[in-house]
């Protein structure tokens, strides 16, 4: 008796882990276009509670998280340290653009009053 009820419990956390795992996966892919939800996590976290400007939390496409004080201002800084310059003209709305050796990088801009977010175009 006590084994069936050993089992259960266990199903019954091992169902709970998955939900949460899907949950916190889902979320994290519509707030921050991140499937990683551990790398949104920890990223956000780096920008709330350290001094930590900014941190990349995806490669592929690249998604960086940064402090919402003067975001803009610290995009073309990075970008500019980086060796790109900023093409106004070919900029609308949200989408920035930067060019390096002749190669064009889109990138989508979104602040807000917790976080600014950098998605790059795939």
């Amino acid at each position: 008796m006590t084994d069936i009820r050993f089992f259960k419990n266990v199903l019954i956390l091992a169902i709970i882990i998955i939900a949460f795992a899907l949950i916190s996966s889902f979320l994290s892919y519509m707030k921050l276009e991140v499937a990683n939800p551990l790398a949104s996590g920890l990223g956000l976290a780096k920008i709330l509670f350290t001094d930590t400007e900014y941190v990349e939390v995806q490669d592929s496409p690249r998604v960086i998280l940064a402090k919402p004080d003067n975001a803009y201002d610290l995009l073309i800084r990075v970008m500019q340290e980086e060796g790109y310059t900023h093409v106004e003209e070919e900029t609308m709305g949200s989408m920035q653009v930067f060019e390096k050796d002749s190669r064009k990088e889109r990138m989508f801009f979104s602040v807000n009053k917790v976080f600014s977010k950098w998605i790059w175009e795939k």
